[in-house]
């Protein structure tokens, strides 16, 4: 990027170079490189072009590696910074600005980002609108189990319980979500009559 690009694209590339290389809420570089990577002249995570080298299965932890084209990927890099200008005012912009959560009376910045960023913590995002974009696909339910002793288990449910107009379960678990947090699984008679709401006979 040093040899090609606008002034404003070596700017951008100093953004992406101090940038933590994660899509939690607080990053500074992710929406810029989100933006650039589904450009022309990019490198994206899920194609081959853009590549110097792509990736190889024989060399899996040096693979894919370098730009084919620097010039058309300076370009591409030059456009998303006037993008991210325009819609963000910065070209460091924090992810949960404009990535959130919503769900139900929740709107939360949101941790995560879409699988072509190479990423596990998968979350995928609609068409911008009004400024944000809204999580509508990702991890479903995550648990982590132990079984060193008793038994224990952290679970989330990401998107809630529940789909009924008014249900607080839409949305409870939303923040567990946005702050990359897990609540305790209820295994047992005595944890589920604790945290009852209702019952039902037969």
């Amino acid at each position: 990027m040093q040899l090609y690009g606008t002034d404003l694209a070596k700017q951008a590339a100093a953004v992406l170079a101090r940038w933590d290389r994660t899509t939690q809420a607080g990053s500074r570089g992710a929406l810029l490189f989100l933006d650039w990577l589904d450009r022309p002249g990019a490198a994206s995570g899920y194609l081959p072009q853009g590549w110097a080298r792509p990736y190889d299965l024989a060399h899996p932890l040096i693979t894919p590696s370098g730009l084919a084209d620097p010039k058309a990927a300076a370009a591409a890099l030059d456009a998303a910074a006037k993008a991210m200008l325009a819609a963000h005012g910065a070209l460091d912009a924090p992810w949960g600005q404009s990535m959130r959560i919503k769900l139900g009376d929740q709107d939360l910045p949101a941790n995560g980002g879409p699988g072509r960023l190479g990423i596990f913590d998968v979350l995928d995002f609609e068409p911008p609108k009004d400024g944000t974009r809204t999580a509508n696909f990702g991890g479903t339910f995550v648990a982590l189990v132990s079984f060193d002793g008793p038994s224990k288990a952290k679970v989330l449910l990401s998107y809630g319980n529940a789909s009924q107009p008014g249900s607080p379960h839409i949305s409870d678990q939303a923040p567990l979500l946005s702050h990359q947090q897990l609540r305790d699984a209820w295994r047992t008679r005595a944890d589920v009559e604790a945290n009852l709401e209702g019952r039902d006979g037969f």
